[in-house]
């Protein structure tokens, strides 16, 4: 809002992280981005040192809107020692739906009165599940939106399922009970959960509160029919606003940013795998198997970035709340996606309308 708000006064920062790649497309449709497309061919920046879905990912309307440093991979962690407490082989984390609701009946700890001690994976998050169960939100070349697949209300329901059975109250209490995500207390550190949704930065994470912690990485478990070794990507894009006084510094600094030795130490300091192959794959990175298992997982065919819409920020929310209708048992899956979709299309026919 800060940025929007110096770019709408004329006085916008010279360059601006603060734009995550889902919020790209939106931001450079309501003219508030400088095309980098005309810098980055003068100077030879061409795409050809970076993994080809992130570089896509930065373009929209055949123009260059950003450069990001640091990208990341979607996938889960899993306690080791947990597993084997409860008698799973903690070196084959479940790679199915099926095999992921076997490992939770034995993972999950209910006490008497119903109340959540543990959970093993909780599903949440139905963007991410929509797609690992084989649809997806948008149909770029029909700029059409597609939330009501047979596929994401698939996911949905078994999303759903889980909220069914454990009941929302019972997990809204558990999820008020955990503490803080970046501390000793996180509910994975804690044990709270055995399979939790994260990515490769968790191992820094790890290392500066709970080194102590037996984990390893797992990807999506899919359905039959879905995607496996399915993973997301997005983060911070680092962008000139529209109105820039000074494009060619702002630029530069960009350019300085993204020079690979420079790259490679910010992001080994954050632990995020870089848009650059050959930083990503270089030995200071994948000789950690968990950090290699990352770079595996980003580089392989499941990988899918956000779609590229000017409205893909109302999507997030539109999703949220249908999951939450769900969750609670006010609207079964089918009829929470099919309203979103109408929401959805709407909002993005009216912003095709008035541009």
């Amino acid at each position: 809002d800060k940025v929007l708000t110096a770019i709408a006064g004329g006085n916008p920062p010279d360059v601006v992280s603060a734009v995550w790649l889902h919020q790209l497309v939106s931001m450079a449709g309501r003219n508030g981005l400088t095309p980098l497309t005309p810098l980055a061919e003068r100077d030879g920046i061409d795409g050809k040192a970076y993994w080809p879905s992130v570089w896509d990912g930065w373009h929209w309307n055949n123009q260059l809107w950003g450069l990001a440093i640091t990208v990341d991979a979607g996938t889960f962690t899993y306690r080791r020692d947990i597993f084997k407490e409860v008698g799973l082989d903690e070196n084959n984390p479940p790679k199915t739906v099926p095999d992921t609701d076997a490992a939770n009946a034995k993972l999950e700890k209910i006490d008497s009165n119903g109340n959540i001690q543990r959970v093993g994976l909780l599903p949440g998050g139905i963007f991410d599940w929509g797609r690992v169960f084989g649809g997806d939100w948008y149909d770029e070349g029909a700029k059409k939106f597609t939330l009501d697949l047979p596929q994401n209300i698939a996911a949905l329901d078994w999303i759903g399922s889980y909220w069914k059975r454990l009941g929302p109250d019972k997990i809204a209490a558990f999820n008020s009970g955990q503490g803080d995500f970046l501390s000793a207390n996180n509910p994975f550190f804690a044990g709270l959960i055995a399979m939790y949704p994260c990515g490769e930065w968790m191992i820094h994470f790890v290392r500066d509160f709970a080194p102590k912690t037996d984990y390893d990485y797992m990807t999506f478990p899919y359905p039959e029919g879905g995607r496996q070794s399915y993973t997301t990507f997005d983060g911070s894009v680092f962008t000139i606003p529209a109105g820039v006084k000074h494009v060619e510094p702002a630029w530069g600094f960009i350019k300085w940013l993204s020079v690979d030795a420079n790259m490679s130490d910010i992001d080994f300091a954050f632990q995020n795998i870089p848009p650059k192959q050959a930083v990503a794959t270089s030995d200071r990175f994948i000789s950690d198997p968990k950090f290699k298992f990352n770079v595996d997982v980003f580089s392989g065919k499941g990988t899918m970035a956000p779609p590229k819409t000017p409205v893909t920020d109302q999507l997030y929310t539109n999703l949220a709340a249908a999951e939450d209708a769900v969750h609670q048992g006010t609207k079964t899956a089918s009829q929470a996606l099919k309203d979103a979709q109408t929401q959805m299309q709407a909002a993005l026919d009216k912003f095709n309308n008035k541009s």
